[in-house]
This record gives structure tokens, sequence and C-alpha cells, in this order.
């Protein structure tokens, strides 16, 4: 894997990171991009808010579910071309910032398993380092196992706009396929949001 890759998942990230929305709180639902041939559960209270199918119906949307800010509208036009998933958490108010999370798969162009992809932590450490000053891990990079599925974490923490932000991610492989499923959280709530990322690696099912 080259730099060039690895930016181009660092890029779509960024996009996602200060979402400003709100939405109301969902039940539990399993959601399948039959696109791109995966499925996995949402959380209880996340919505998979855009896609590439919904996003321009979103965007046409006068509900009042969902702020359609300047910046959110960058967002979901964006989706409309890129293979991400986004989904809300909850809205922290006095920050103006909903916890978010997203998914994302790459095809790399060459098999590779799981355990490939530690070498990736190095240069995502070091891509975020140059994006936001500050940046630091905040647990080493490892590969964990949720449910039956094995992925690389990586967790740090910076600051945006004066907020201070939590990031942890979940990569993995299944054939040239690179999935990597991302939480971004205010960092007091951090902790209360995690599960929500294990349940998507728990839950995530790829059509063989």
């Amino acid at each position: 894997m080259n730099r060039k890759q690895v930016l181009s998942v660092v890029l779509v990230l960024v996009l996602v990171v200060s979402l400003s929305v709100s939405a109301l709180a969902a039940e539990p639902t399993v959601y399948t991009n039959e696109e791109l041939g995966y499925s996995f559960t949402t959380p209880e209270g996340c919505t998979a808010v855009v896609d590439g199918k919904n996003a321009q119906s979103l965007l046409d949307s006068t509900s009042k579910e969902v702020e359609l800010t300047d910046q959110v509208k960058a967002i979901i036009e964006q989706a409309k071309s890129a293979p991400i998933v986004i989904m809300l958490l909850n809205m922290v108010k006095e920050k103006n910032f909903a916890n978010n999370m997203n998914v994302v798969a790459q095809d790399l162009g060459v098999a590779a398993t799981t355990a490939d992809l530690l070498p990736l932590s190095s240069q995502l450490e070091a891509q975020y380092q140059s994006m936001f000053p500050g940046f630091a891990l905040a647990a080493p990079c490892e590969i964990k196992t949720f449910g039956e599925r094995d992925a690389l974490t990586l967790r740090g923490e910076y600051q945006l706009q004066g907020i201070d932000l939590t990031i942890c991610q979940g990569f993995f492989m299944e054939g040239t396929i690179m999935y990597n499923v991302t939480l971004t959280a205010c960092r007091e709530e951090f902790e209360a949001c995690y599960p929500k990322l294990e349940g998507v690696l728990s839950t995530f099912q790829v059509a063989k």
C-alpha cells in the first residue's frame, strides 16, 4: 500500500469528523449495501444518514429532523460518489457537534490480510499529525477481535475548531477490499459511544 492510497482513505474520513446535524434516534436495524456487498447492524440511537443512493433525496429534503448546513451539504455531495456510509450518534448541543460513525470500503487492487495492514498504523498516525497539530495516539495500534472479526485499531486524540475529539478506527481486509469503520466523538463522550463501534464491527458481514 502506498502513501497515496493511505492519504485517500484519511481524506474521506476528515470530511465527516465535524458533522453539524441533528436527527431522531433510531432502533437497531440491519443496513445492507448491495452494491458494495456488505451489511451490519446499526446501533440503537444510530441512523445510517447517507450513502450513494439516498444522498440526493436527503439534499432535497425539507425535513426539520436534519439540519442541512452548508458543511453537511458538502459532505453529502461527497457521499454521492464515494463508497462511504455516514451514521449519526447523539448531538452534543453545547458544542454543536454530532458524534458520528462512518464506513469506508476501498479496493486496494491486491489481496491482503488484516495482519498485513499493521504497517498502515504508522503512516496513518503521521498523516493525522500533519493535518491536526497535537494529534496523538491514545492507545497502541493493535489487532483486536470483535465478535468473529479481527480489525487493526487506531485510537487518537486531537482538537478541531476548539473541540477535543477522540477518533477510533477499525481496519480489516476481505480479499482486495479494505474496510474501515470510524467513530469520532467528543472526548468526554467517547467511552459511552465506543460500544457502538464494537457493535458495527462485530456484526459486519461481507457477501461471499
